[in-house]
């Protein structure tokens, strides 16, 4: 299992990602605001860099989602040791 310390260098480094995807995402909004919009979509790096901001973003949501699965996969796991009165296996 994790140590407290592992947990906390990956909660700092999930932070940072964050902070920079939303810093990252701040940055280009604002230069696509600034600039003429439809001059500034045909260049293929602002293709590039849309696209580069779509995939932090689905890891960020994917992220979520995989804790919202594993709380309720816990709580429907505890209701059904409290039924059944199983516990369930703790390998260490």
């Amino acid at each position: 299992m994790w140590e407290i310390k592992d947990f906390l260098f990956v909660l700092i480094c999930e932070a940072l990602f964050v902070i920079f995807v939303h810093l990252f995402t701040y940055r280009e909004f604002k230069t696509l605001f600034e600039t003429d919009l439809k001059k500034r979509m045909t260049t293929f790096w602002t293709r590039v860099d849309i696209a580069l901001l779509g995939l932090p973003w689905t890891s960020i949501v994917l992220d979520f989602n995989r804790f919202g699965l594993l709380h309720v996969t816990n709580s429907r796991i505890r209701l059904f040791e409290k039924i059944v009165g199983f516990p369930r296996s703790r390998t260490s």
